[in-house]
């Protein structure tokens, strides 16, 4: 069940949000199945009965590809691009920790900057880092 956002409530069967255009569209259920989009936030006033493009509800199988990041956030621009820093700790001690990240961006693509942080008797942290 898909429901409009900031609107009355509308039951329907589903939703798409096309981020860069401004357009939302939704498939209705009550009365009647009907199609319907919704023009620049404006969720009262539905132009129903529109034709909606072929991919509005295109989902690709992605049951082979596994296509999932584990990372602490990522910065996702609709249009172009999705940004990400997925750090791996993989040795430390009491006084020192040594990360990997594995880092992605439109600029430079793939990399994999090191970050070493030491800490010493008197709580003073020293961080250095090596970025490609």
């Amino acid at each position: 069940m898909a429901h409009a956002p900031r609107a009355d409530s509308y039951d329907g069967a589903a939703f798409a949000d096309f981020l860069p255009f401004r357009r939302v569209y939704f498939v209705p259920l009550d009365p009647v199945a009907d199609r319907w989009t919704f023009l620049n936030g404006d969720y009262a006033h539905p132009e129903k009965g529109r034709v909606m493009p072929g991919d509005a509800f295109f989902l690709p199988d992605v049951s082979q590809i596994r296509p999932y990041i584990r990372a602490k956030g990522a910065v996702i621009d609709p249009v172009s691009s999705v940004s990400f820093d997925a750090p791996y700790d993989f040795a430390g001690s009491d006084n020192a920790l040594s990360t990997l990240h594995y880092r992605y961006d439109p600029r430079h693509h793939s990399y994999l900057p090191f970050e070493q942080h030491l800490h010493d008797l008197f709580r003073i942290w020293n961080s250095l880092s090596k970025t490609p």
